[in-house]
């Protein structure tokens, strides 16, 4: 085995099928397969700050990633305690590889089970996340088919520190007050805690999709994906589906690409821009007639390190693409477009000698509303600040602790006139990940 603790670990058991951080090596015949994946779980406790000050309704903020629990009345305040997966599931990756007739070619299938209890007749989440297929040469690059990790997006939750511990916990994806109390999950219930996602960038997601991978040409390289069509959604219930129902026209892909630059040196590190578009037609309103919209979204981040040091800044811009998870509210009650960016900032230490990586992160995603958003409960920006420790008890296993406070605001954020006002989240997870 060769498995590193490092971010770079995480990075490569996600999303590269074929990468030289190898699990369990065993040669069959042709083909080498590599087994490899992670195990983790986390306690968290998470305390609730609801200053709504009307209204009872689905998380108070609609979209809003604070305090993701069911209330009885507004202005309540909730605290939850539970054993979970963090941001990254647990993961069960088999990928195989051999050279024929001059092509590299190669698999990939993954499990990911949860480790949080289901509650009583209940099952944990499970997911399938990658089955797809490779082939090329290094000469002129791969090509892949199946179900992967999107170009957009990746580099930006692929090295957020958050992804080895837990982030924003989404508690309520796991638990219910009021009527649900008895069972402890829903069929809605969340695998994974956030992380940054909706919080700093948009899910990268995985994807049906064909994609060309280029060589790498002296650090640069770059790829080229068609995915299968995004529907829209509402996050967050609140003014967000047009009055005519969703009707859509998906007959178009959706397109995806990226271009990544990486250098060596005493300053190392890379920089890299993804896109995401998508054409939606037959958006039925019942004030504006038939709409069509181009759903669009781009980032730019770095990755920069100095000795000790880390350094990791991202940035997104998006037109009609949502916010959290892309099309999430990314349309009005008129089927017209709402604007969205966001980023994040990421400071890093390692401290010598013992290897312990500390850490402090700040994030935010803000929807921009339209006319018709400003009275509502819609959520407007979704923000937390992350305060972590990653210590390596041996070169497979790491110990986590993690502060995060999530804030989210609403469109409608004047208490005086019955607003909506802000839902504030803390969030303390201890726990471990172990890479195989």
């Amino acid at each position: 085995m060769k498995t590193k603790l490092n971010l770079a670990v995480a990075s490569a058991l996600l999303a590269v099928a074929s990468s030289a951080n190898a699990g369990i090596l065993i040669p069959a015949g042709d083909w080498t397969l590599d087994i490899g994946g992670n195990v983790n779980t986390f306690y968290n406790y998470t305390s609730c700050d609801d200053n709504r000050t009307t209204g009872a309704g689905f998380r108070g903020i609609g979209g809003g990633l604070a305090c993701n629990i069911d209330s009885a009345q507004a202005g309540s305040d909730d605290s939850i305690s539970n054993v979970r997966t963090g941001l990254l599931p647990a993961f069960l990756k088999v990928s195989g590889k051999t050279r024929q007739n001059d092509l590299d070619i190669g698999f990939t299938i993954s499990i990911q089970p949860g480790t949080s209890t289901g509650g009583a007749l209940r099952t944990t989440d499970q997911e399938n996340r990658q089955t797809f297929l490779t082939f090329g040469d290094k000469s002129w690059g791969t090509i892949k088919l199946g179900r992967d990790i999107s170009l957009f997006g990746s580099d930006a939750i692929l090295n957020d520190i958050t992804i080895l511990g837990t982030g924003s916990s989404f508690a309520g994806g796991n638990y219910r007050t009021g009527s649900n109390q008895g069972g402890a999950r829903t069929a809605t219930s969340s695998g994974t805690s956030l992380g940054r996602i909706g919080i700093g960038y948009l899910y990268a997601d995985w994807t049906a999709q064909v994609a060309y991978l280029s060589p790498n040409w002296n650090g640069f390289s770059f790829g080229v994906s068609v995915v299968e069509p995004y529907q829209f959604g509402a996050l967050g219930g609140v003014g967000t589906t047009p009055v005519g129902g969703p009707q859509y026209d998906y007959s178009e892909p959706g397109f995806q690409g990226k271009a990544t630059y990486e250098w060596a040196g005493d300053v190392g590190g890379k920089v890299w821009s993804s896109f995401w578009t998508q054409n939606v037609d037959g958006i039925q309103t019942a004030t504006a007639g038939v709409q069509e919209i181009r759903a669009t979204i781009w980032d730019i981040g770095t990755k920069l390190t100095l000795g000790d040091f880390e350094l990791v800044a991202t940035y997104y811009n998006g037109d009609g693409a949502g916010t959290t998870g892309f099309l999430l509210d990314a349309i009005d009650v008129n089927g017209k477009e709402r604007d969205s960016d966001g980023g994040y900032i990421q400071l890093g230490y390692k401290i010598p000698g013992i290897g312990t990586k500390v850490v402090a992160s700040y994030g935010e995603s803000n929807l921009d509303g339209n006319a018709v958003d400003r009275n509502s409960a819609l959520v407007e920006k979704n923000s937390s600040w992350v305060f972590g420790a990653y210590h390596p008890l041996t070169k497979s296993l790491t110990l986590v602790a993690e502060y995060t406070k999530t804030e989210s605001e609403a469109q409608n954020s004047n208490v005086a006139t019955g607003g909506a006002a802000d839902v504030d989240e803390d969030n303390i997870s201890l726990g471990a990940i172990l890479f195989f």
